[in-house]
């Protein structure tokens, strides 16, 4: 097995169990399921997860499908300038989505689509056009800023 199987194998778990110990279950009912690939020397992540919300407490809880969160990581072997770096691969793009309710927040490096600004945000509430130039995130950060969007989204009585 190459060094970005190997990787991007170990990245999945490592991704999935974020997403279980943030309260999502992965979501297998769409046309994309959660998934790994390699073909050296690239690797890509993709997962879809839908809010478990009261898990903890309710061991019948449903998913709320209002609140998702969507991931999509492309590795790589060869360098990218800018590019985040772990065990001598490259980010060679991700996006995080989030969805709560009808406001969302996508953060993404897309050096290849964007070249002007690689690392930007689509806010919530604004066009899907619209991009502010970002820094480098984590899947992490995103799931800590869409948890905040979950609280303002709740707080406004909008989910």
């Amino acid at each position: 097995m190459s060094h970005i199987s190997t990787f991007v194998s170990r990245r999945f778990e490592e991704l999935h169990a974020l997403l279980n110990a943030s309260g999502y279950l992965l979501d297998f009912s769409g046309r994309e399921h959660p998934r790994w690939e390699d073909d050296p020397p690239l690797g890509l992540i993709h997962m879809r997860a839908v809010l478990l919300p009261n898990a903890d407490e309710d061991e019948d809880a449903e998913p709320d499908e209002r609140i998702t969160f969507t991931l999509l990581e492309r590795w790589s072997e060869h360098p990218l300038p800018d590019a985040q770096q772990r065990e001598g691969l490259y980010l060679r793009g991700y996006s995080y989505h989030g969805q709560a309710g009808n406001a969302r927040l996508r953060y993404e490096f897309d050096p290849d689509g964007h070249p002007e600004s690689p690392y930007h945000l689509h806010p919530p509430g604004a066009p899907d056009h619209i991009r502010q130039p970002a820094q480098a995130i984590t899947a992490e950060t995103a799931l800590a800023d869409l948890a905040a969007l979950i609280a303002t989204e709740r707080a406004a009585g909008r989910l």
